[in-house]
């Protein structure tokens, strides 16, 4: 528990009062609260200190009572419509994402997954065909997949029809060429292409292909 000395009021008689989260004012001469008072000093644990409309750093101090932080909206992330294009454009900056396909009993499951961004607008994936992410895409074409940017500030997600590839059954089928060229710009080349394509059969691989339908999350 981080101590804070509260000078804001002499009716407190100068009590030192634990402050949970660095809440910044005392609980004793400042009963009632806003939610800005809880947020903001979270923001400033998570981000760091922020600044007032005048370019001051704000205090977290409870002194500063009669200066409140700024309003915890100028810091929040709002979730908002995306462009396609856009979204497309930061899915292809990266290959790792979670793929969100739907249960039988309707909720969702969530699994890591890497992912091509195709200049035909595409986002192919390569799964195992005995996986239940499989077997939810064959009930339920649809899928959603999050994609966050490096530095974690930023993130889209992508709604989309799916289309599902033919199991690979033979090492020179349509199947396994696809399968190399989506790994090939996923991965890079690989010393055994022949070996490649004999795992692919033997873990009967598909290919996932979503068709971008729309596009949220903050950039």
């Amino acid at each position: 528990m981080a101590r804070f000395f509260c000078r804001s009021r002499g009716d407190c008689d100068g009590h030192e009062h634990g402050t949970l989260f660095g809440i910044a004012h005392c609980l004793w001469c400042r009963p009632p609260f806003d939610t800005s008072k809880v947020l903001y000093p979270l923001y400033r644990i998570f981000v760091g200190p922020g600044t007032s409309e005048s370019g001051d750093a704000v205090s977290r101090c409870c002194d500063s009572r009669d200066a409140p932080p700024p309003a915890v909206a100028t810091y929040q992330w709002h979730t908002v419509p995306v462009e396609l294009s856009e979204a497309l454009e930061l899915a292809g900056t990266r290959h790792q994402s979670v793929l969100v396909t739907m249960r039988a009993n309707g909720r969702p499951q969530l699994s890591n997954v890497g992912h091509v961004v195709s200049d035909d607008g595409l986002i192919r994936i390569l799964i195992p065909s005995e996986v239940a992410k499989y077997k939810n895409l064959l009930r339920e074409p649809w899928a959603s997949l999050h994609v966050t940017r490096e530095d974690f500030n930023a993130y889209v997600v992508i709604e989309a029809d799916v289309e599902l590839s033919s199991i690979a059954y033979e090492i020179n089928d349509e199947t396994v060429d696809e399968l190399v060229a989506v790994y090939r710009v996923m991965v890079g080349e690989q010393p055994d292409w022949s070996e490649f394509r004999e795992r692919m059969v033997r873990e009967h691989r598909v290919v996932v292909r979503l068709r971008p339908t729309r596009a949220y999350g903050v950039l």
